[in-house]
């Protein structure tokens, strides 16, 4: 069984990665598509790298046919809501079209029994204060990468329901931890933060609104879930990933300089604050723990302390 991980050079792409070889499946069964350039810190994954751009159809049915997956985690695409204002065409080509071209690649091998796994956002659902958000829960667009998802969202169902592909699709909430760009908020407080201990002196970090709160989980916990929903995921099916905690992201950066070894203060710059924020968004997953008997694992204070590590 050969598993193709589309965006394996990623943060959580690399996760899963190393998640699958701990699970003892050969690194000669497992895929991972980069984007432009080979990375020499990929070497440390012996598995089976290849360019693919997944906006180029014509990558798509020649690559992945030389593969035959069994198994498909798409993972590529761009993840950045804040990104998402600067390149808004950038993130509705990469995160739309190319969801297309492989659902159009698998309608024409449907043959071949694969089963994908597509990741929505949690992003998608409608601002309804502190209730959590089921996936039965109303969804909007409020920017460019919201619409992405959500169109995403939509055509699973209509692959699905139309062509009957294997498609089980997960609404991911915020996830943070080793290796996370600095364009999330936390990873980008680390770095900072990080930044001033080495130069050894005590100062500022900037941020953008703190007063917002949002349901944090562990990338390691997340690719443990992705990995039961494809074992066991209904097709046409829908998963929050999530830990059901909400945090105050004032709190989370608290936690991070009291990790720190040098004194911090926090100044919110004008530059980083948002038009719009939804001030709570939390999740129920209840759905997937009943279907999986998952549930997170890993205290958000364990992954808070390993995300400053990472940096240092």
């Amino acid at each position: 069984m050969n598993i193709l991980i589309t965006g394996a050079e990623g943060f959580v792409g690399l996760h899963l990665i190393n998640f699958l070889l701990k699970k003892g499946i050969n690194p000669s069964n497992i895929y991972g598509t980069y984007f432009k350039t080979f990375q020499e810190d990929l070497k440390k994954f012996e598995i089976n790298w290849f360019q693919c751009d997944i906006t180029k159809k014509r990558h798509i049915f020649k690559k992945f046919d030389n593969v035959s997956p069994s198994q498909i985690y798409h993972l590529a695409g761009q993840s950045s809501v804040g990104y998402s204002f600067i390149e808004p065409e950038n993130t509705i080509l990469n995160n739309i079209t190319g969801t297309v071209n492989i659902l159009g690649w698998m309608r024409e091998r449907k043959n071949w029994n694969i089963k994908i796994l597509v990741v929505s956002s949690a992003t998608i659902y409608k601002d309804i204060g502190k209730i959590l958000r089921k996936e039965t829960t109303e969804v909007d667009a409020v920017n460019f990468y919201d619409l992405s998802k959500l169109c995403i969202d939509r055509l699973c169902q209509l692959y699905y329901k139309n062509f009957g592909l294997d498609i089980v699709f997960v609404r991911s909430f915020n996830h943070t931890g080793p290796g996370q760009s600095i364009r999330f908020a936390l990873p980008n407080f680390a770095k900072q933060i990080a930044g001033l201990e080495k130069k050894c002196k005590s100062g500022k970090i900037y941020t953008g609104n703190l007063n917002i709160w949002r349901d944090f989980t562990d990338v390691r916990d997340v690719v443990r879930a992705y990995y039961l929903i494809v074992d066991k995921g209904k097709p046409g099916d829908v998963y929050n990933v999530c830990s059901g905690n909400m945090y105050k992201l004032k709190d989370l950066v608290g936690i991070l300089i009291g990790y720190s070894k040098v004194g911090i203060e926090i100044e919110e710059s004008k530059d980083r604050l948002r038009k719009k924020d939804i001030k709570y968004l939390i999740g129920d997953y209840s759905k997937l723990q009943d279907l999986t008997g998952w549930k997170p694992e890993i205290d958000i204070k364990n992954t808070l302390e390993d995300l400053l590590n990472f940096f240092r």
